[in-house]
Parts: structure tokens; C-alpha cells; sequence
């Protein structure tokens, strides 16, 4: 097997396992980059050191990010950094107590809400579907013929204006006379 060959898949395998080695020359690499240090000064600093600058930058850009999944993500690594494991078997009890009490809630509105519709569904087959089941009486009423008043209407007519009403064959002679805009020539 050729050499680089060789070392492309150590690579690929260090890529995809990410084993301690592969974290170790990814901060290295991460360091170089950053801070503009050639790679081989970069392996001549302490390991401490090294680490101590990679997670304060990575917990300082997520701490000065405006985004609210990296604050989250900052407080869980914090929470579990910080955390005993007599708190954290705590805490996800707690946790496991909150989803179980969330699971009865949901269940027990599925419920309400299947014994609501069932109720519906028998009310509604007790409704009547048609007017014939409603057996609502047939009301008769008279048709009343409309008054219409033949005296004019008194108005408030200032005294040197003069009205004369008209029936309305002569109205109707009166407007093709005068065809609505004046008389015809």
C-alpha cells in the first residue's frame, strides 16, 4: 500500500472515530489558524495551556452570542461540568417526573377531548336532520295588501313655492314632454 494512501485513511478513520489523537491535532490545528501560529510551534505549547485557551474561546464566542441555542448549549456544558452526580441523578429524575406528568396531562386531554366529541356525535344523532323531523307547524298568515296613502303629504313648503301632485299617467306624460331635462323642440 502506498504511504499517503496509508495516511489518508488513518485520517479518514481519525476523522470519523474523533479519538483523543484526532481531538489533540484538531485543537493544534484550531490554535495555527487563530492565532496565525505556524504548526510546529503550536505542538511546543504545554497541553494545558493549549486546551485552556481552546475552551475559554469556544465558551466565549458561544457567551457573546446573540443566538439563543449557543447561550442553551452553554448552559448545559455548564450544568454538566459543574454538577455533582448526586445532583445530576437529581435533576433527571426531576426531569424524568416532568415528563411523566406532561404524558398523563396529554393522555388525559386526549381523553377529554374523545369524550367530548363523543358526546357530540350522540347529541347530534338525536337532532333532527330535516325540516319534515322538525314537525314545526305551518302557519298561515294573510297577505295584506299595502296602503298607500292618496293625500299628499303635508310639508313645510316656504309660501312662494308652488307644488301640484300629479297621478302618475300624467307624471309619466309630463317627463316624455320634457324627456327629464327640459321640453322637446
Amino acid at each position: 500500500m502506498d504511504y499517503f494512501r496509508a495516511l489518508e485513511i488513518r485520517a479518514l478513520r481519525a476523522v470519523e472515530e474523533r479519538d483523543g489523537e484526532w481531538f489533540y491535532r484538531y485543537v493544534c490545528r484550531w490554535y495555527s489558524k487563530t492565532f496565525s501560529t505556524p504548526l510546529a510551534d503550536v505542538y511546543s505549547i504545554a497541553d494545558d495551556d493549549l486546551f485552556q485557551v481552546y475552551f475559554e474561546e469556544k465558551f466565549e464566542s458561544m457567551a457573546l452570542s446573540d443566538d439563543d441555542a449557543d447561550a442553551e448549549r452553554l448552559k448545559e456544558i455548564k450544568q454538566s461540568l459543574l454538577e455533582t452526580n448526586e445532583e445530576k441523578f437529581e435533576r433527571e429524575l426531576a426531569e424524568a417526573a416532568g415528563h411523566a406528568e406532561q404524558e398523563v396531562a396529554h393522555l388525559q386531554d386526549q381523553e377529554m377531548a374523545r369524550l367530548a366529541w363523543e358526546r357530540k356525535k350522540a347529541e347530534d344523532a338525536k337532532k333532527p336532520k330535516t325540516i319534515q323531523e322538525l314537525n314545526i307547524p305551518k302557519i298561515e298568515r294573510p297577505i295584506m295588501e299595502p296602503t298607500i296613502d292618496k293625500v299628499p303629504p303635508v310639508l313645510n313648503v316656504p309660501p312662494d313655492i308652488k307644488m301640484n301632485f300629479v297621478d302618475d299617467s300624467e307624471f309619466e306624460r309630463l317627463v316624455d314632454e320634457l324627456d327629464g331635462l327640459g321640453k322637446r323642440k
